[in-house]
C-alpha cells in the first residue's frame, strides 16, 4: 500500500520554538510508519521552510508545490503557528492539514474575546481586565484583587504568565509585557485545583488534574515541559457532577470557536465551581504533554491519536 505522506510543520520563529521541537518530533517518533511517510520541516520564518532530512530550504509556495498531495500536520505553537495565520496560507492552497481552520485559531489565540464567548454560553470566568496602552497602566486603574495573574493576551505554553501579589508588581509586569506584546491580560488569581479538558471532534477525553509541586504556584511553562516537575493524576479526582461541567462547557466552547481537531481548555476548580480560563487550539504533543496522556487513559495511543487527527485533515 502506498504511504500517505506527512509534512510535520514543526519549530517556528515565536518564543514557545523549543515546545514545537519536541512535539514535532514526538509525532513522528510515534507515527504509524506502515500508513504515513513523515517529513519534517522547520519554520524558520513565514516563508523559509526547512526540510530536515536534506536541509533544503523553500519558500511557502515551493513546499506547497512540493507536497501538494500531502496531509499537513501542524505541530506549531504561538505566532503563525496558532494564530491562524499559517492555516489561512493552506486554506488559500487548497491542502489538506490537521487542526482548525483559520478563523477558529484568530478568535482562540485572543484570551479576552474567548473569555466573553465563554461568558455568553454561560461559562464562569476568572474576573479580569486588559491593558493595550501604556498610558492607561496606572494604580488607579487596577482591580481590588487579593493577588493578579497577569499574562500576554495572545500566547500560549504559560510564557510570560506571572503571578503578583501587589498592585505595584502587578503594574511593573504590565509596563514590561507592554512591551512585546500588544495587549496584556489580568485576572483575578483564584486558588483551587487546575483542571484541563481534551476535546477531539465531539468527543471528551479523560480530565487531568495537576498538582503544581517544587514551588509552583501555577501550571507554568517548566512545570508542563520538565519532567517531574508536576504530577498528573488521570482522570481527575473530581465529583462526577464537575466532571460532567467541564466537559460540557469544553465542548460548547470547541464548537462555538468551530474548532476542528483536538482542543485543551484549562479549568480552575474553587468551591466545586469550575472557572474557565482558556483554550489551547494547537496542544503540546510532548512526551509530557497532557493530551497523550489523556488520551492514552481513554485506551487511545498516540498513534491512534495522529491517526484520528490525520483522518479529520
Amino acid at each position: 500500500m502506498k504511504k500517505q505522506k506527512l509534512v510535520i510543520l514543526y519549530g517556528g520563529f515565536s518564543d514557545e520554538r523549543e515546545v514545537s521541537l519536541k512535539s514535532g518530533k514526538a509525532v513522528s517518533d510515534n507515527i504509524d510508519l506502515d500508513r504515513y511517510e513523515p517529513i519534517l520541516v522547520d519554520v524558520l520564518s513565514t516563508d523559509n521552510f526547512k526540510e530536515v532530512n536534506t536541509s533544503n530550504v523553500y519558500t511557502f509556495d515551493e513546499i506547497i508545490l512540493r507536497y501538494k498531495n500531502a496531509v499537513f500536520m501542524i505541530a506549531l505553537h504561538g505566532e503563525f503557528g496558532e494564530d491562524g495565520v499559517l492555516q489561512y496560507l493552506l486554506e488559500r492552497s487548497d491542502v489538506k492539514f490537521t487542526g482548525s481552520r483559520f478563523n477558529a485559531h484568530s478568535i482562540a489565540i485572543n484570551k479576552l474575546a474567548t473569555k466573553l464567548i465563554a461568558q455568553d454560553l454561560g461559562i464562569k470566568c476568572a474576573r479580569h481586565i486588559s491593558f493595550s496602552s501604556q498610558k492607561v497602566v496606572k494604580l488607579e486603574n487596577l482591580p481590588d484583587f487579593d493577588m493578579f495573574v497577569v499574562k500576554p493576551n495572545s500566547s500560549g505554553s504559560s510564557v510570560g504568565v506571572s503571578i503578583e501579589k501587589t498592585k505595584q508588581d502587578t503594574l511593573l509586569k504590565i509596563k514590561n509585557l507592554l512591551k512585546i506584546y500588544s495587549t496584556v491580560l489580568v485576572e483575578e488569581y483564584i486558588k483551587g485545583d487546575e483542571v484541563d479538558c481534551a476535546v477531539i471532534g465531539d468527543s471528551v477525553f479523560p480530565l487531568a488534574l495537576i498538582k503544581p509541586i517544587k514551588g509552583h504556584l501555577f501550571f507554568d511553562y517548566d512545570a508542563k515541559y520538565t519532567k517531574e516537575e508536576c504530577d498528573e493524576v488521570i482522570p481527575a479526582p473530581i465529583n462526577k457532577t464537575i466532571e460532567n461541567q467541564v466537559k460540557e462547557s469544553s465542548i460548547k466552547i470547541h464548537k462555538a470557536l468551530g474548532c476542528k481537531g483536538v482542543t485543551r481548555s484549562e479549568y480552575i476548580i474553587k468551591n466545586n465551581e469550575p472557572y474557565f480560563l482558556e483554550i489551547n487550539t494547537t496542544p503540546g504533543m510532548t512526551e509530557t504533554s497532557l493530551v497523550p496522556q489523556q488520551a492514552s487513559a481513554d485506551g487511545v495511543t498516540f498513534s491512534e491519536l495522529i491517526d484520528r487527527l490525520i483522518d479529520e485533515a
